[in-house]
């Protein structure tokens, strides 16, 4: 198993501003920033939502499929994310990214 952990190190000195240990073993896609966030998918359909600044873990959502094994892209700010199963997802961005449950909003 893949063991991967995300940091944030400084632009001017390098030193670690933030470590994320949550999502040990989950198998991640290469991540992508939009906004304020950094998105993660996982081998399980998940899409994971971390906060730039903190690098806390703010969100999650179950995508589907047979997991996410491609980064996600993002074009014209919306957030596409295809599954192994080949069905892909848009996902509305900015102020809408997250509602009250932390969860991502979906284009209809």
């Amino acid at each position: 198993m893949l063991k991967i952990m995300y940091g944030l190190l400084s632009a001017k000195d390098g030193t670690t501003l933030w470590k994320q240990d949550t999502l040990l073993y989950r198998n991640l896609t290469v991540p992508v920033f939009w906004h304020d966030y950094i998105i993660v998918g996982d081998k399980e359909g998940y899409l994971h939502i971390l906060s730039v600044k903190e690098g806390k873990l703010v969100g999650r959502e179950k995508i589907g499929g047979d997991g996410i094994v491609v980064s996600p892209i993002v074009v014209d700010d919306v957030l596409y994310v295809s599954t192994s199963d080949g069905k892909v997802n848009r996902l509305y961005a900015l102020n809408v990214i997250l509602d009250e449950q932390h969860s991502l909003r979906r284009c209809v």
